[in-house]
This record gives structure tokens, C-alpha cells and sequence, in this order.
């Protein structure tokens, strides 16, 4: 497919599918050839979601090819927004070689040429038909509940599962589902969903539409699919079906625990589908099992209060039954220690093996604890969709247990997942349940506890200490004071200067926020800006910093003193903001000050949100005469490949790599990055020097620019004034 291209698209093309594969989802590459689609390259991935070879893709116009034209009301406007090189993300139907167009989340990214015309187009595939079933037996399963709670009628519940039903495919659907009256075959009851507007069931009592409706009910198959014109439609359908142009029908038998037929639902819609490459089978398997439960529920109450109250995958109390276990542990007067546990790893097996696969973790975790139960009082439930609950008992005056050597026990033979061994990690956060600490006071600070144990590495047991709630309440505090503070501009700016190391002149000056509230006392960065980030002000105190140290540019230039250019800080959500740049330009326009003296830091790993992104914003920044530099670098996941993507001007060594200087392979670390940066020719500045040994060693290596205590610490912006001068 390359030889096919212009010499100057290329590289380009490389540069694409590089950024394709680095997605890790499937993904085609398009080019617009004569007003067409033309396929350059796919990978396995969308070859996996489509059932095609690429053989069967590249070089072919996609058309009909890839998408499905029958009710895909999104695919006319995606289609014109790739001619037009827009950024698109959309919702449309897949086609598929060997069944039904799935649903799938497609994110549409152009690369423009200097004139703004499309070169070639990145298309990343999500296919989210698993997601969007799931949510729909979600919702039924909510409403069923709820319905049972409420001792709803059964044509109630079938009502809402037609309801949900109907949402299934992404075309017009009808459901009605026929239900056995009773055992004897005598009646039938009729349903459909609340959208038809039917208030009452219809009793089917005539024994030939009986007889029509039991050889579907006691059909072996798990489905048939015929054509409409080939069903006997109900005289009440008649006109919806015909209103509709319904023209094929799914029809699923309703099986109770026993396999016994006991009902028949008939989809009629209008879409594609394929009757031996159907992907809803568990899907149905799942409806038929609510049909099924609400079908015997009058009959077996017992077993639908065990539903409510357990995990069914699992096989253990779901959060609700446990809570259950607790109230009645609470009022036998046994006491001990809640615990919550997540594997570490259960979201990277879910996205590798699926939901099923997280589940069956779960499972054998479970399995293995209550092997080690060391009372018959403990007991686990289901916390959440990755988390355990458990219960240990504990008597006042016995010795607590080593949980985290227990934890090293549960975890040294490997899980099996899909016939693969996984090796997993534990986190626990604990509290104590006893007559001073209610069983919900319990569950909440082991959830505290929890929060500490996730930041750290390995298996990790940590118990509820008082001073995790006071870190949340100061937390919160500080939340409910920044806002004030952003808008009564209390954020103040400090200067700490990068100097050359060699003779200790000031080469340029950091700029960094501090916050001295008149309410808190003076709060650490490291305490509000977290808050910041989560609360959407940073943007706002970014600004409010950007606009002092233009202020102080002015005052300066008015008195005829000379300029050092200054750096800011820009958090992602800043710099990746659609107004970012303008907004810059705009406050340095109304100062009149020369942009060449504002460096603009960025993190390093801010780059990995998206790079092509941070490079075009970059290239804006250096094109309007700004500066740009890496902080912290070599912290984050990135690697030292991708500065040749970002023309920066200026690298920081993060203060870590700094202080361990003495250590071989921290030296070796930091002269890799001193050299690639100098052939790069970008100016390296090493943070967090203390000592004079470090700032020797860093001249040694080759970096002369240097900022840390052993020069100048913070300080603000009057005082340093006073002491520079």
C-alpha cells in the first residue's frame, strides 16, 4: 500500500500507523482518492472485529465495504466530516463478513497539509455491542427487582424486559413475548412493551393460536429467524409490524431452570442479521433467565430473595446480602474487622479475557479465603464489581492475624484465567467492627483504608487509622476554600531562579504558585493543586500566575530594568483547553510583552494523552516566539524516543535523579539524557540541587543549568525583587 503513495505522504503514513498501533484497538487508515474512500492499511484487531481478511480491505474503497447503510442514521454525516478532515467521534454500525453490523464507537482523526486538505484519515474502532447489552440487562435487571420489591404482576416485568428488548438491536424493533398461563397449556399470556401502549395482558385461550405458539415454545433450537410474511403476526401486531415495515422475525423459546419450555418471544424488526453468526446469545441466555425468574416467582420466593441477596456469578453475598449478615452479626454481639479487597490487576484481565474472566477471579480469590476461614463466623461478599467484603471475626485480646503474610498466601500460586496462569496482587483496607464502631461506620473507614493501600505497591494491608478521615475533611476543606481564594485572587506567585552553574548568574526563573488563605494558614502546593486539578480551577490559578509574572515584566521594563525570561507551569487540562494558545497571546498582548521571555513547562507525561496533539500545540507555541520545556522528565511512562516528536526547547531532570547521583545507574541514567537532549540541542536544567558535589557532577555530564536550595529557594515575588537586585 506505501508504493502507492506520494513520496511525501510516506512518512506520514508511517507516522499514522504508528499512532494506530500505539491505540492498541483496531484501526484503518484512509485516503481520499477522487472523492473516495480508499483503504490504505488495517491491523488484526479490526480484522478480528469484522470477520475479513486484509487482503480483502486494503486498496479497496470502502462504500458498502465497511459500513452498514440499513438504519446507520450517524454514517452520511461521518462520511462527509472524513471529506472535510474534521476530528469526528461517532456511534455507527460495523459491517461484519460472517453475520449482523455491530455497534461500534469510532474516532475519526485527519491529517491535514498546509492547505487544510485531507491527506490520509486514522479510524480507531471500540466495539461496545458487549457494553451496550450489558447496560441494557443492567436496566432490566434494576426494573425487575425493583418490580419484585414492589410485588409488581408478572405482566408488569415482562413489560419492562420488552421494553429492554426493543432497544437491543440499532433498528427498529417490536417484542412481544408469549408466556404459559399455567401448566396445563390451557392459556396464554400476551405482552408487550409499555411503548404500544398495552395496559392490560391478552389472554390467548383458542386452541389453534395455542397449538401455533407451543411448537415455538417447545422447539429444541436456541432461535429461529424468519421472514415476517412466514409468521402468523398476532391481529393486534398486524399494524404495528405493517406500520414499521418489519419484515423479519427472531423467534427465542423461554426455558425454565428445569429446560422445560415455557414461553416464546418474537422480535419482529427490520434490520440484518444472521442466523449462524448471532452474537446475542448470552445476552438472551441472561433474558431468558429474568423471564424465567419472574415466571416462578410466586412459586419460589426463597429462591428469587437468594438472587437479590448474592452475587450469582460468584456464588457469594452480593453488598446487600452481606450488609444482611452484618446486622444480624451486630446483634449476636460478634465483633472484628471489616475488609475490603481488590486484586491489583483485575481491570487489565478484564480488559484482556472480559467481564467473565473478572468474575472468575473473584471467584477463585474467594474460593481460596474461604479455605483459610479460620471461623465459622467469618463471612465474604461482593463489595463492588472488583472489590471483595469480608468479615474475620476477632476476640478482644487475641493477637490480630498478619494479614498481609495470609495475603502472600492467597496470591503465590497463580489464578487460571482462560487456561492462562495469572500471577495477582492484593490490596486490603481494614477497620475494626465493634460496639463503638457500627458496622457503616466500619465499611467506610475500611474504604478510607482502602484508598491509602491502592497508592503503594505489592500485596498491601492497611488498617483504618483517625488521621485518614482528617486528610479527607482537610481535603474537603481546602475544596470548599479554593474556590474563594481563586476568585479573591489569593493564589500568589513565587520566583525560583535556574542559574548557571558555573559562575551563578541567573539564566531564567521559575514560576510557581503558593497560597497563603487568611482562613487555612498557608497551604502546600502538593495539597491544593491536586484539589485544583479535580475541581476544574486550575486552569483559572494557571492564569492567575501567567498574568502576575506578565505584571511584573511591565513594572520592570517601566523602570527600566532588565528582563529574565520566566517559566510557568501549565497543567494538561490547560494546555490541551481548545482556547489555550489564544488566551495566552492575549494576556501577553495586553501587557505588551515580548513572548520570547514567557517558557511555557509542561509535565512529560502529558505528552502521552496525545502526542500528535501536544505536538501541533507546541508548534504553535514556538510559532507565536514562546519557549517550551519538559519538567520532571524521566518520572513519567514516556520514553527518551519521543523528544525528537516534541520540539521543546528546554529538558528538567527531575529532582530524584538528582539527588542520587552517587549511584552508577542513576548516573548512567541522567548522562543518557544530558546527551540525546544535547544532540537534540535542547537545553537541559537539573532539578533540586542541594550540594555542591551534585552541581559539580552535573557539569561534569554536561549540564551547566541547574536549580535547587544550594542557589535559591521560592521565594515571593517582593522579596525575591529585594535580595536579587
Amino acid at each position: 500500500m506505501i508504493q502507492q503513495l506520494d513520496k511525501s505522504k510516506i512518512a506520514l503514513f508511517q507516522s499514522v500507523k504508528l499512532l494506530g498501533e500505539q491505540s492498541k484497538k483496531g484501526y484503518v487508515i484512509l485516503e481520499v482518492v477522487r472523492n473516495k474512500l480508499s483503504i490504505l492499511d488495517v491491523n488484526d484487531l479490526f480484522c478480528q472485529m469484522t470477520g475479513f481478511q486484509k487482503e480483502e480491505l486494503i486498496n479497496k474503497q470502502t462504500d458498502d465495504l465497511l459500513f452498514s447503510y440499513e438504519n446507520n442514521k450517524n454514517l452520511k454525516t461521518f462520511v462527509e466530516n472524513i471529506h472535510n478532515g474534521e476530528l469526528t467521534k461517532v456511534d455507527i454500525l460495523l459491517n461484519n463478513k460472517k453475520g449482523m453490523p455491530s455497534l461500534v464507537d469510532v474516532l475519526s482523526i485527519p491529517f491535514l497539509d498546509e492547505n487544510k486538505d485531507s491527506l490520509l484519515t486514522l479510524l480507531i474502532f471500540d466495539n461496545y455491542s458487549q457494553y451496550h447489552l450489558e447496560q441494557i440487562i443492567h436496566y432490566i435487571e434494576e426494573k425487575i427487582y425493583t418490580a419484585i420489591e414492589h410485588e409488581s404482576t408478572l405482566f408488569k416485568k415482562l413489560q419492562i424486559i420488552c421494553k429492554g428488548l426493543d432497544e437491543v438491536f440499532q433498528f427498529k424493533t417490536f417484542t412481544t413475548i408469549f408466556i404459559k398461563e399455567d401448566e396445563n397449556n390451557s392459556m396464554l399470556q400476551m405482552v408487550s412493551s409499555q411503548n404500544n401502549e398495552q395496559i392490560h395482558p391478552i389472554l390467548i385461550q383458542r386452541k389453534a393460536e395455542i397449538e401455533y405458539y407451543k411448537q415455538f415454545i417447545e422447539t429444541r433450537e436456541s432461535y429461529l429467524l424468519k421472514a415476517t410474511y412466514n409468521v402468523k403476526v398476532h391481529e393486534l401486531h398486524k399494524e404495528i409490524v405493517a406500520k414499521h415495515e418489519l419484515s423479519k422475525c427472531l423467534i427465542i423459546p423461554i426455558r425454565n431452570h428445569a429446560n422445560h419450555g415455557i414461553g416464546v418471544i418474537f422480535m419482529y424488526f427490520d434490520g440484518i442479521i444472521s442466523q449462524d453468526g448471532i452474537v446475542y446469545k448470552e445476552f438472551l441466555h441472561k433474558i431468558n433467565d429474568l423471564i424465567s425468574l419472574a415466571y416462578i416467582y410466586e412459586q419460589k420466593l426463597k429462591e428469587i430473595y437468594f438472587l437479590a441477596y448474592n452475587d450469582v456469578p460468584i456464588g457469594i453475598p452480593n453488598r446487600l446480602g452481606f450488609m444482611e449478615k452484618l446486622r444480624e452479626l451486630e446483634e449476636r454481639q460478634i465483633f472484628g474487622l471489616i475488609h475490603i479487597i481488590e486484586p491489583t490487576e483485575f481491570s487489565e484481565i478484564v480488559e484482556l479475557y472480559g467481564r467473565d474472566a473478572g468474575d472468575e477471579l473473584l471467584k477463585q480469590l474467594c474460593r481460596k479465603m474461604n479455605m483459610m476461614r479460620r471461623r465459622e463466623e467469618d463471612v465474604i461478599g461482593r463489595f463492588s464489581s472488583s472489590k471483595i467484603i469480608s468479615f474475620t471475626s476477632h476476640v478482644v485480646g487475641e493477637k490480630i492475624p498478619d494479614f498481609e503474610a495470609i495475603m502472600d498466601i492467597l496470591v503465590e500460586t497463580p489464578f487460571i484465567i482462560q487456561n492462562n496462569p495469572v500471577y495477582i496482587t492484593l490490596k486490603n483496607g481494614m477497620s475494626p467492627f465493634n460496639e463503638k464502631v457500627s458496622y457503616n461506620d466500619a465499611i467506610r473507614f475500611a474504604e478510607n483504608a482502602f484508598r491509602i493501600a491502592k497508592s503503594r505497591a505489592g500485596n498491601v494491608a492497611i488498617q483504618y487509622k483517625k488521621e485518614m478521615d482528617a486528610n479527607i475533611n482537610q481535603h474537603l476543606l481546602i475544596s470548599s476554600h479554593l474556590t474563594e481564594a481563586v476568585k479573591n485572587k489569593e493564589i500568589q506567585v513565587y520566583f525560583q531562579p535556574k542559574v548557571n552553574m558555573h559562575n551563578r548568574s541567573i539564566n531564567s526563573i521559575e514560576a510557581l504558585a503558593r497560597w497563603n488563605s487568611p482562613v487555612l494558614g498557608f497551604i502546600s502546593p502538593q495539597d491544593f493543586m491536586p484539589v485544583a486539578e479535580k475541581t476544574g480551577l486550575i486552569r483559572d490559578i494557571d492564569l492567575q500566575v501567567i498574568e502576575q509574572v506578565l505584571q511584573w515584566f511591565q513594572t520592570r521594563e517601566s523602570k527600566g530594568l532588565n528582563i529574565v525570561p520566566v517559566a510557568v507551569n501549565i497543567s494538561p487540562e490547560h494546555f490541551y483547553h481548545p482556547k489555550f494558545v489564544e488566551q495566552l497571546v492575549g494576556l501577553v498582548r495586553k501587557y505588551n510583552a515580548n513572548p520570547s521571555n514567557i517558557i511555557i513547562e509542561i509535565t512529560e507525561n502529558m505528552s502521552l494523552v496525545d502526542l500528535a496533539k501536544a505536538r501541533q500545540i507546541i508548534n504553535e507555541l514556538n510559532a507565536k516566539g514562546f519557549s517550551t520545556s519538559v519538567d520532571d522528565f524521566g518520572m513519567g511512562y514516556s520514553s527518551l524516543n519521543y523528544l525528537q516528536e516534541l520540539p521543546i526547547s528546554e529538558l528538567k531532570i527531575d529532582r530524584n535523579f538528582t539527588m542520587k547521583l552517587q549511584d552508577s545507574g542513576t548516573y548512567a541514567i541522567v548522562k543518557a539524557i544530558i546527551d540525546i537532549a544535547h544532540a537534540l540541542n535542547i537545553t537541559t536544567v537539573a532539578e533540586g540541587v542541594e550540594t555542591e558535589e551534585q552541581a559539580r557532577l552535573l557539569q561534569t555530564l554536561g549540564c551547566h543549568t541547574g536549580q535547587g536550595y544550594l542557589f535559591h529557594k521560592p521565594l515571593p515575588l517582593e522579596e525575591f525583587q529585594q535580595k536579587i537586585e
